[in-house]
């Protein structure tokens, strides 16, 4: 795979990705090299719906809203790739999750990850998101990437 620095607008993470909102979370810019690592910052807008549920007293990035951050971005290493540019990546694992800390609204995160293995389409990443200097979130996600079905 290639493994040239690529550095990535928000408008280029945007163009890769197949999600949209509100079911877009990977929104900034992103640096990555194709197959191997990813990193880039990602906010969440006190705006975002989820806010108002969980919890309306004291809101927080609800854990599943992290857990796809960080699918996203870490797509954005297979995606980038020849072999996989255009596919569509899907979760079909989540081992070691964990939700450190509480992600408030209006925050921006770092999110950054490797390709641990890849295999027949199938990819393993270990995915970590920080806040500040403290990591707030990880899991290895095992996703799958094939062709769109139309």
């Amino acid at each position: 795979m290639d493994n040239a620095l690529m550095n990535l607008t928000a408008d280029e993470v945007r163009a890769a990705l197949p999600q949209r909102e509100p079911f877009l979370f990977a929104n900034g810019s992103a640096q990555v090299i194709p197959g191997e690592r990813v990193s880039s910052v990602v906010s969440y807008p006190a705006g975002m719906s989820f806010f108002a549920g969980h919890f309306p007293d004291a809101p927080v990035t609800p854990g599943i809203v992290l857990l796809e951050t960080m699918a996203q971005v870490g797509s954005l290493m297979v995606l980038t790739t020849n072999e996989f540019r255009g596919k569509r990546g899907y979760i079909v694992g989540v081992c070691g999750a964990r939700f450190l800390h509480p992600v408030p609204p209006d925050a921006s995160v770092a999110v950054q990850g490797i390709v641990v293995s890849c295999r027949h389409g199938l990819v393993k990443t270990m995915m970590e998101i920080w806040m500040k200097d403290a990591c707030v979130a990880s899991a290895t996600i095992d996703s799958m990437f094939r062709a769109v079905q139309r």
